[in-house]
């Protein structure tokens, strides 16, 4: 049985994690750390309650108890630190989105990587059964070659952009090269991306709510992909699982990163005007997704949720 551990009980996605760990056989959550920043002592003690876990009043603590962290942290500055003891100890480590917010902290986690840290992560939506499906369609009806491929995602610029930035990830792999700002229709943000496969790649991010979708032109026609939700986390943690005996990714971190400076190309375009900016180049260095400022927003709205139930 797998031993799982669970760090900053921030989002949803814990106790989402948890009941489909505990539903099946080849996982428990033993040990859980919490640091306050959404919840109260009086909720983690009922969470603990609920799966059985033992709290821990450090996350080191959990070190020689768990075979895999979790790290759920809202506040993405956090998961660099909150993940070193384990990575320095050897314990595999689970990044939940977005892996970080700036390139250095992603220029941190290769390197831990490069020292033997095996490290997962992030978006469910890089691991989805429909990606993999069509994927594994024969090319005479897939298509040997993407031409056009929009992916759409709602609620903010990062926190959840992510998930479209990595679902592209997942169906074109790592060679993003350029992204431009396109402009704004109310809430709608519209970006054009190229890829070093050939395909011209276009990304909406909606200040309202959107099912995760991608449209895919090939030489063989259209396909529209939607996901299934029930289905995301759990395909996601069985793959996880699966690899974990073995001590092996589930992707390449490389691949993962560059979902985050596709975003951060994003944030860059719309500072310089609509200018196309390489997703090699320095500037990206300087420019950031705010954790803290986030987790301050998220926090409270989060919290009065949790206490009404």
């Amino acid at each position: 049985m797998i031993r799982v551990g669970q760090i900053d009980l921030d989002t949803s996605h814990p106790g989402s994690f948890a009941d489909i760990i505990h539903a099946g056989e080849v996982a428990r959550v033993t040990a859980i750390h919490d640091g306050g920043t959404v919840m109260t002592p009086e909720l983690t003690r009922d969470y603990a309650a609920k799966y059985g876990a033992e709290i821990c009043v450090k996350a080191e603590d959990m070190i020689g108890k768990v075979d895999i962290v979790l790290i759920h942290s809202v506040d993405w500055d956090k998961h660099l630190p909150r993940a070193i003891p384990f990575m320095q100890s050897g314990v595999p480590v689970f990044i939940d989105k977005p892996l970080c917010g700036n390139t250095a902290d992603a220029k941190k986690f290769l390197e831990w990587r490069d020292r033997g840290a095996l490290i997962y992560g992030s978006s469910s939506l890089r691991y989805t059964v429909e990606v993999d499906d069509y994927l594994a369609l024969p090319v005479d009806k897939r298509g040997a070659e993407f031409r056009v491929v929009n992916g759409i995602v709602g609620t903010d610029e990062f926190n959840y952009a992510i998930h479209v930035a990595e679902m592209l990830g997942g169906l074109l792999g790592p060679g993003f090269e350029v992204v431009r700002f396109l402009g704004t229709s109310g809430p709608v943000e519209l970006f054009s991306a190229r890829h070093s496969c050939g395909a011209l790649v276009t990304f909406q991010r909606n200040g309202l709510w959107l099912p995760f979708s991608l449209g895919v032109t090939t030489d063989k026609g259209y396909r529209a992909i939607s996901t299934d939700n029930s289905r995301l986390y759990k395909t996601m943690l069985d793959k996880m699982f699966a690899a974990l005996p073995g001590r092996k990714p589930i992707a390449a971190l490389e691949d993962i990163v560059e979902s985050v400076k596709l975003l951060l190309a994003a944030k860059l375009s719309i500072r310089d005007a609509g200018r196309e900016v390489s997703m090699c180049e320095p500037e990206l260095d300087r420019v950031s997704y705010d954790g803290p400022a986030f987790a301050a927003e998220y926090a409270p709205v989060r919290r009065a949720s949790l206490l009404k139930k």
